[in-house]
């Protein structure tokens, strides 16, 4: 009986020390990580931030059937869709999270600093990824070998342990390092799983990520009542320093604009009068400014004058207005 407690205390030291060597220091960016379903099929998936949210990177394959809705469960087993951004050729796909996680993601999810030197000096690793209850789970693996830039290959360190296909996007963890994401298995022998390493994965989607960061981008929906005011919108934006961008998805921000037109005609006088609301949001679809202007033009001579009139006085006002201003 002695003997067997001393077992089970020993296995609980070997935990905690293997579990406080990889999170329990505050200097390392511990990578986010959430567990994926997509039609079927289980996956991992790790956080980075992009502007003011949470982007989830994961292998292409584990999102193939998103036709059939992505679903994220966080760590504390809350549940929320996602949509595919972006798919690469390498092994990679990104995805956007209909809602945010409580606890925010890190801006930088693979590390790719000294990888060579460490790859060249270490012999073993943690495979951490989420199970079915949000829980972080680790696995003990040995390095078998890697290739320059692309991939490292593991091994289980216990006989007993396997590399299994829900495991994908699994996090490496080298000295307290995550240093590459888990993209298949493959059977020679011994289960070897193949780790796509950090200088691959960035290459690929820093670019996505330095869109957002290097500038600001707003993308304009107008109503075809509005139309007239997409040249002044654009003054407005350059001004506040803004790019204009052509894809909604991939802007910071996203304008909309929509105005009611009232007419009035009689013998002795024209008269016009536009509503219009301007409404912008940010990545998250939360609110972040929301103004109407009102204004009124009248002729004696037409309503299409008249109309003219009131469009112009519009224009003037939402270009002399603080309109972005508060986004500076």
């Amino acid at each position: 009986m002695r003997i067997v407690n001393q077992q089970v205390c020993n296995l609980f030291i070997l935990f905690f020390l293997t579990f406080f060597s990889i999170f329990g220091t505050a200097k390392i960016a511990i990578a986010s990580d959430v567990l994926l379903m997509s039609g079927g099929v289980r996956g991992q998936g790790t956080l980075q931030r992009r502007g003011n949210e949470c982007i989830v990177i994961t292998p292409k394959h584990v999102v193939e059937n998103s036709d059939f809705g992505v679903f994220a469960t966080f760590p504390d087993r809350t549940e929320t869709e996602a949509i595919v951004l972006e798919r690469y050729a390498e092994d990679i796909a990104l995805l956007r999270l209909e809602t945010q996680p409580s606890d925010g993601c890190p801006d930088r999810a693979f590390n790719e600093n000294q990888l060579k030197a460490i790859l060249n000096s270490a012999a073993d690793g943690v495979l951490k990824r989420r199970d079915e209850t949000g829980a972080a789970s680790l696995l003990q693996v040995d390095i078998s070998g890697y290739n320059e830039h692309r991939l490292i290959y593991i091994e289980p360190r216990s006989s007993s342990k396997s590399i299994k296909q829900g495991f994908s996007g699994s996090v490496l963890y080298i000295n307290s390092q995550a240093v590459g994401m888990l993209i298949n298995n493959e059977k020679s022998g011994n289960e070897t799983g193949l780790v796509l390493r950090a200088e691959t994965i960035n290459a690929s989607i820093d670019p996505f990520f330095q869109s957002v960061q290097g500038e600001r981008t707003l993308h304009l929906s107008l109503d075809s009542t509005s139309d007239f005011l997409l040249s002044d919108l654009h003054v407005v934006a350059s001004r506040n320093k803004f790019a204009v961008g052509q894809d909604a998805a991939s802007t910071s921000y996203d304008m909309h604009v929509s105005s009611e037109l009232k007419t009035l005609n009689t013998d002795t006088d024209k008269l016009a009068e536009y509503s219009t609301r301007i409404v912008v949001s940010d990545t998250l679809d939360r609110i972040v400014v929301d103004q109407t202007f009102a204004v009124s033009g009248n002729s004696f001579v037409s309503l299409e004058t008249a109309q003219a009139n009131a469009q112009k006085q519009l224009a003037e006002r939402i270009r002399q207005s603080n309109l972005l201003g508060e986004l500076l």
